[in-house]
């Protein structure tokens, strides 16, 4: 008895040790390549919440992930009040503030419209005059600001979902939406819209994880790091990544894998 005893103590301080250290991951209510309604699954549920998980196991890191609307997440990266975000593709304005891994999964940024206007897309002059709908602060409106300077006015909606609902009630008249495309279809599919049209493809982004610089956490970068090269390399990420039909990302994940002691690769 006085053996086992000894023997499930050793098990209980050999895993707190493997899990002192933590990182506090956060996304969005509606987060892109999760889900996207509060009566489905919740936003910490997807591809790259399973990544999380499966990454941290791997480190031996204990990780939670919060939700929240998605101006209050960034805020808490920025204020350092979090350690990671997702999923997110690098802009300068954040560079400061933020660090970026390479992306995960590729998607395209594509241009919506009511049915019942007469739009197609090819290039940004095809915009021109007109008022753009899109999802912000974001990467994404700041991409569309960007290209789209001098040529068309930009409107930020406060989440996709706000976004997409008004697109389908004809809520911005001839004036199209820009959104990633995997979210795209996620919402249409589950709200069952009938009158959001896509019009054609902005441009190509890769997403990933961001991680605070303000919480000071820079050993635990390199951790989270090592882990996702070592599980891209054996291909747990990537069939995650497939399982959800979402397009893998070409990155930098072929640099070599630095192995963290106590690890699966030791």
């Amino acid at each position: 008895m006085l053996r086992i005893y000894f023997a499930i103590l050793l098990g209980l301080l050999t895993g707190s040790a493997q899990a002192s250290h933590s990182l506090r991951f956060v996304t969005g209510e509606f987060n892109s390549f999760g889900t996207a309604i509060a009566d489905q699954a919740p936003a910490t549920s997807g591809p790259f919440a399973e990544v999380v998980h499966e990454v941290c196991a791997y480190i031996h890191y204990r990780c939670v992930i919060d939700q929240a609307p998605w101006r209050r997440a960034l805020m808490m990266i920025e204020e350092g009040k979090a350690d990671a975000i997702f999923a997110v593709f690098p802009t300068p304005p954040r560079e400061g503030t933020i660090r970026f891994t390479p992306p995960l999964v590729t998607s395209s940024l594509n241009v919506y419209a009511h049915r019942s206007t007469p739009l197609r897309y090819r290039r940004p002059q095809d915009l021109t005059g007109r008022l753009v709908h899109v999802f912000g602060p974001s990467g994404a409106s700041y991409a569309v600001g960007e290209r789209l300077r001098g040529i068309a006015s930009v409107h930020e909606e406060s989440d996709n979902l706000r976004l997409i609902r008004k697109l389908n009630a004809g809520r911005y008249g001839n004036d199209p939406a820009i959104m990633s495309a995997d979210s795209a279809r996620l919402l249409i599919g589950r709200l069952g819209l009938s009158d959001v049209e896509d019009v054609g493809v902005f441009e190509y982004r890769g997403f990933g994880f961001g991680f605070s610089r303000m919480t000071g956490k820079d050993a635990e970068f390199q951790d989270f790091m090592a882990g996702l090269r070592a599980l891209m390399a054996d291909g747990t990420i990537p069939a995650i990544i497939h399982r959800h039909h979402l397009r893998l990302a070409d990155s930098e994940w072929s640099l070599p894998i630095a192995r963290k002691s106590g690890s699966k690769a030791d």
